[in-house]
């Protein structure tokens, strides 16, 4: 007998009108609780590289029902999902990477070694018909083939309940970077926060950090942290910093309990203070949360 929580790979259709500049779209349906999904990405048989992966696919959706859950750039997910692995680096100190032409988006966190806890965050699909998937192709790729996979459970059928989001914001890149527009809670359906990743590989000149405060409701959470002691921080938790990436991580304990309690939140103000400045004026950053926490409670 299969254990209820033994996880196993369910195969789906193919993805349809992989070519220049298209958009991927399909729906991806099982009745199971679902932990993560599985990508291949091939051309003419030949597994596609870890770089021209990140190039081919430029942005990537997951929606349930109208509501988007994730999106991000395929490179950018490949970092926030290698930045929680406690592995040694496989790929220029970036910790864990995928095997060419693979792609994992895992919806649970590896970093937290409770298996109970960590299976708390996979998708119930009880009361959802399927999981929309958006995928934007680059306009030049050779890439023609994207087979999928969904990893889930064989535990009874639950509804979504508490789930990982990742969505990005894009801010004006004054010095010092303030910003006071992050999303705050939502008491309807509980949210926490787990990080900000602020991704400064996305703009052209060499940017510098030189500290970020981050203050909710007055406390200073992040106060004038540099990026060597945030640095320090992270490789305690079992993270790994990636070159041109900031993280503001409030879930370093590594368990469910860790992360920040949004609901109620009043004000949250962000600052960043730069040595260089980026430029172009944009700075993309990633919002990681859980979503749904009372929902597991009813």
């Amino acid at each position: 007998m299969i254990p209820a929580f033994f996880t196993r790979f369910e195969k789906q259709a193919d993805i349809a009108n992989v070519v220049d500049g298209g958009l991927c779209t399909a729906l991806l349906r099982t009745k199971k609780n679902v932990h993560g999904i599985l990508f291949r990405c091939t051309t003419a048989g030949t597994l596609v590289t870890l770089a021209n992966l990140a190039l081919y696919i430029t942005n990537l959706k997951l929606k349930i029902r109208s509501d988007t859950k994730i999106e991000c750039s395929v490179k950018n997910l490949q970092k926030i999902i290698s930045y929680y692995y406690r592995r040694q680096a496989l790929s220029a100190g970036n910790g864990y990477t995928d095997g060419a032409g693979v792609l994992y988006l895992p919806f649970t966190r590896p970093n937290i070694p409770d298996a109970a806890q960590r299976n708390a965050f996979s998708w119930g699909m009880a009361d959802i018909e399927s999981i929309g998937l958006e995928m934007q192709m680059a306009a030049d790729i050779t890439m023609d083939k994207i087979e999928v996979w969904l990893e889930v459970d064989d535990a009874p059928p639950r509804p979504l309940g508490a789930h990982i989001c990742i969505r990005p914001m894009q801010f004006s890149t004054a010095d010092p970077l303030e910003i006071t527009t992050l999303p705050l809670g939502d008491a309807s359906i509980g949210i926490g926060r787990l990080a900000l990743h602020l991704d400064l590989d996305a703009v052209t000149t060499d940017a510098v950090i030189a500290s970020v405060t981050d203050k909710i409701d007055g406390i200073n959470i992040y106060d004038a942290i540099p990026p060597e002691v945030n640095e320090h921080m992270l490789r305690a938790a079992g993270r790994y910093q990636q070159t041109l990436m900031y993280h503001v991580d409030y879930s370093r304990a590594n368990s469910l309990a860790g992360f920040m309690p949004m609901d109620g939140v009043r004000s949250n103000k962000l600052t960043v203070d730069f040595t260089t400045q980026p430029d172009p004026a944009q700075l993309p950053i990633y919002i990681e949360q859980i979503e749904g926490l009372l929902l597991n409670n009813k």
